[in-house]
């Protein structure tokens, strides 16, 4: 997801790495195989998870860099579910 921010305005290669963002979720999160519709906001938080590790890890190397999840980081009161 870093590199998407890095490719300036290629938009093969951002189609490429998203695409292989998915691929990835979906090896930890079957749920999200294919293209089926899933919640979006279930997987809005597996993305901002996965690239709060990434953010970390770049920061372990890089004590400059800042995390862009970091600005989005908040508790959630409520949540809406539908059985």
């Amino acid at each position: 997801l870093h590199m998407t921010r890095l490719t300036g305005n290629d938009k093969k290669l951002k189609a490429k790495l998203l695409s292989t963002v998915k691929a990835c979720i979906e090896t930890r999160h079957p749920d999200f195989l294919g293209d089926h519709q899933q919640d979006a906001h279930e997987f809005l938080m597996v993305c901002l998870s996965y690239l709060k590790e990434e953010g970390e890890l770049l920061w372990s190397y890089w004590p400059e860099y800042i995390c862009p999840v970091a600005n989005m980081e908040f508790q959630l009161n409520r949540r809406r579910t539908c059985d």
